[in-house]
């Protein structure tokens, strides 16, 4: 029985639905970052704007490589997680809440990321593509890196809330 999708195939779709959900990510950090007040994640926005353009070329560079056409179309679970994302900050006017907010944007849209660069690179290695399969593992470290660093921001903001019981009141 013939498998339903080639290798190379498989690879193409997921590394135009980590370029589609790089694009739309960086454009939604950049609609909302006047939004976030000067206690939002310190500096994040602007890092994580950086760090996508690399991500970005990254992936320009294994599809140039490939012949694959990119596209910044589909990415159907990064669509979700924005339009989710939009409806909390947008309706939101608690600075603390659209810290926490933004945080858990960042932190599923990594994870979201990471599944499709982990796919890929497996992909990758079948195949042997080396070059392929170092640029997506460049990328996802820095997935996971952020990731991190946001839950940290996230427990440390929590704890910084609990320890004042007059915050907590007013909220």
């Amino acid at each position: 029985m013939r498998p339903l999708f080639s290798v190379e195939s498989l690879f193409t779709r997921l590394l135009r639905t980590a370029y589609s959900g790089e694009t739309q990510r960086v454009r939604f950090l950049s609609g909302i970052s006047s939004r976030m007040d000067s206690e939002a994640l310190p500096g994040a926005l602007e890092e994580i704007s950086g760090e996508k353009d690399l991500h970005l070329r990254r992936l320009e560079l294994i599809a140039e490589r490939h012949g694959i056409p990119l596209t910044e179309k589909g990415a159907q679970g990064m669509r979700a997680l924005i339009e989710e994302a939009e409806d909390r900050i947008l309706n939101e006017e608690d600075a603390l809440l659209l810290d926490l907010a933004l945080a858990d944007f960042l932190e599923k849209s990594a994870h979201d990321l990471g599944a499709t660069y982990r796919s890929a690179r497996a992909l990758s290695s079948a195949r042997d593509w080396r070059q392929a399969k170092a640029l997506l593992e460049a990328n996802l470290e820095d997935e996971e890196k952020r990731s991190i660093e946001v839950v940290r921001w996230r427990r440390s903001r929590i704890r910084s809330l609990s320890d004042n019981p007059r915050t907590l009141a007013r909220r």
